[in-house]
């Protein structure tokens, strides 16, 4: 753990927390350390990249600036581009309102 990325601990402790979790559910099912570390790089990528937009992470897969709140941004909902970029599919993006209870949806 890095003390100086305090954002890429909580992505790392949540990432840890669904794999556990993953495990207990189905049961048999056991993801190679290698199949882990791949998903742990891939959630850090997406939260990097959504630090550099200027989105602030408030979950493994939530995101939020002034204007938009993004949801269910995990690595099979990002493709990676040739280009470098991420590109969001199947992904929940609102744009916010003035009243906080109140959300519009972006399609």
């Amino acid at each position: 753990m890095d003390r100086e990325n305090a954002p890429i601990n909580c992505l790392l402790e949540q990432a840890a927390s669904i794999i556990r979790r993953s495990k207990t559910t189905t049961g048999t099912f056991e993801p190679t350390e290698g199949d882990k570390r791949g998903q742990i790089e891939k959630l850090i990528s997406i939260a990097e990249h959504m630090q550099a937009l200027g989105f602030e992470m408030d979950y493994y897969d939530e995101f939020h600036n002034e204007e938009y709140e993004i949801f269910d941004a995990v690595p099979n909902n990002v493709l990676y581009g040739i280009d470098g970029a991420l590109y969001f599919i199947d992904t929940q993006i609102r744009l916010k309102t003035n009243d906080q209870d109140e959300h519009v949806s972006v399609k």
